[in-house]
């Protein structure tokens, strides 16, 4: 736990990009991703990437960690989930992930039959 702490207060004094949203429906997330931007390199270049999902109200959900051992964590409704990234291609490949997931979930809402996608990329 304190690497993690320590990671994001490094993060925290080189931050270029910081956004937050609150956004509701029937429950209330709060969403923010800070980063370093490219720093030229990985991990030990020293670009960092926090991901933050909150539940302000009523978020029905779970969260499943696996160790690189295979033993399983499990938090039911958690406050809040942080993932720390280190590094430029870690950056890329989070975005790269991000906007697929949102397009093939956009296209699966509006089709009654859903959509089921495996890409490579």
């Amino acid at each position: 736990m304190p690497e993690f702490v320590e990671e994001v207060k490094r993060l925290e004094k080189g931050v270029k990009i910081d956004v937050s949203a609150e956004v509701s429906d029937l429950n209330i997330l709060e969403v923010s991703f800070k980063s370093t931007g490219l720093c030229g390199g990985d991990w030990g270049s020293g670009s960092r990437h926090l991901l933050t999902i909150a539940d302000l109200a009523s978020t029905g959900w779970m969260v499943r960690v696996t160790t690189q051992n295979g033993e399983e964590i499990v938090v039911d409704q958690p406050a809040k989930v942080e993932i720390l990234f280190g590094g430029d291609a870690e950056l890329r490949t989070l975005l790269k992930a991000l906007k697929l997931v949102l397009r093939f979930t956009e296209e699966g809402m509006q089709r009654e039959e859903g959509v089921k996608a495996r890409v490579q990329l």
